[in-house]
């Protein structure tokens, strides 16, 4: 073999090892430092990475495969994108932070008594819908008063043992309202109102009757406005037997002075139905209530105006194809042309077709669900 053909090889050795072999960090260090690796090569698209540090992605990276180590951390600060399988070990920690996307494209995520948080703002997306999420540590998503973390899942979530998830979801105080529905499944009114001591408790003394809770239904039947209760909250003698917060409703809630309160539950990672209905009753008021109807986004994920209304223009009136949005002292209508997106578990209303007394059903699916998106309904921090 003539001294050409060796150096090709070499070549062609150096670059398959450097583009297919693991490479674990050597010390705590940001991503793209060379220093950061043992053998001093920082990681591809093609490599498996092991994070043995505590380590930082600054800027936009990819790799095969992800794993961090026990009692390590990896906070993502820019995008990161990884093809295949990611793994969190006991202890281990992954931040995606002000900044930061992580975006897995196939495979799937075990988190094994690890700390993943989404800060409010960031996004968490697995875009191959076969993907399973494991999870038997604790994974949080946080929001502010104008920016929503989101969790985009359409695979498969399951959790054991010591397994759980949190949506802390901000919602306005007694001075507005909010309209909020679960953006997690499976929370029973009782242990919600229970748990989250921000939620507004009525005293007697104006800010509701003693013994009631700033979390209720809406009613539009014909009954329920001629009596004054179209709106309904919960009550110390009601809650108990409520039952759980159901995914795709959407409830009026406040807090005391405006603050995040926790959503506790499982991922819905397929289509979510619920049932409308106008009680107009063949009257023409759209004004009495009765075509209205209270839902939410069940997602811990923001879904677009456009799609959901393209989805569901067939169960909507046909001179109400629009979401209704509170904004804190109105309703504002928003059209696929709006180009707006509703926040993880933001309720609204949309008037249901007829009239008539016949339910429809109303669907919400993962195909809605859209990475971009700020503010809910209620601009800022009111």
């Amino acid at each position: 073999m003539n001294m050409k053909k060796i150096l090709l090889l070499v070549f062609a050795l150096i670059f398959a090892n450097t583009n297919s072999q693991t490479i674990t960090t050597a010390q705590d260090g940001d991503w793209d430092l060379e220093a950061t690796w043992i053998g001093g090569v920082v990681p591809g698209a093609s490599n498996d990475v092991v994070i043995n540090h505590d380590n930082d992605v600054d800027d936009t990276r990819q790799c095969n495969s992800l794993t961090i180590n026990a009692n390590k951390r990896l906070d993502v600060q820019a995008s990161l994108t990884v093809a295949n399988t990611s793994a969190m070990n006991s202890g281990s920690i992954l931040n995606i932070k002000t900044g930061g996307t992580y975006t897995q494209t196939a495979g799937n995520f075990t988190n094994t008594a690890g700390t993943l948080t989404i800060f409010a703002g960031q996004d968490m997306v697995f875009s191959n819908g076969s993907s399973t999420f494991t999870n038997t540590g604790t994974i949080e998503v946080n929001s502010s008063s104008s920016l929503f973390g989101s969790l985009i899942l359409s695979g498969t979530y399951s959790e054991s043992g010591a397994g759980v998830i949190n949506y802390r979801r901000y919602v306005a105080s007694t001075s507005t309202f909010d309209l909020i529905g679960p953006p997690l499944s499976g929370y029973d009114i009782e242990d919600f109102i229970d748990q989250n001591t921000d939620i507004a408790r009525g005293d007697g003394s104006g800010e509701g009757a003693t013994g009631e809770f700033a979390v209720g239904v809406y009613t539009n039947t014909a009954a329920a406005y001629n009596a004054g209760n179209s709106w309904q909250n919960f009550t110390t003698s009601t809650y108990g037997d409520a039952g759980n917060l159901e995914s795709g409703k959407g409830y009026q809630m406040a807090t005391t002075g405006g603050s995040e309160i926790k959503f506790t539950g499982n991922v819905e990672t397929g289509n979510v139905t619920k049932n409308i209905v106008n009680n107009e009753g063949g009257t023409t008021n759209e004004n009495d209530g009765t075509r209205w109807n209270l839902v939410s986004n069940p997602y811990p994920s923001y879904i677009t105006v456009a799609s959901f209304l393209s989805g569901n223009s067939s169960v909507l009136h046909a001179s109400h194809q629009t979401v209704w949005g509170w904004g804190g002292s109105s309703y504002t209508a928003y059209n696929s042309a709006s180009g707006v997106n509703i926040a993880p578990g933001q309720g609204f209303m949309v008037g249901a077709i007829g009239p008539n007394t016949t339910s429809s059903t109303l669907t919400f699916t993962t195909s809605m669900h859209t990475t971009s998106g700020s503010d809910d309904f209620i601009s800022g921090d009111i």
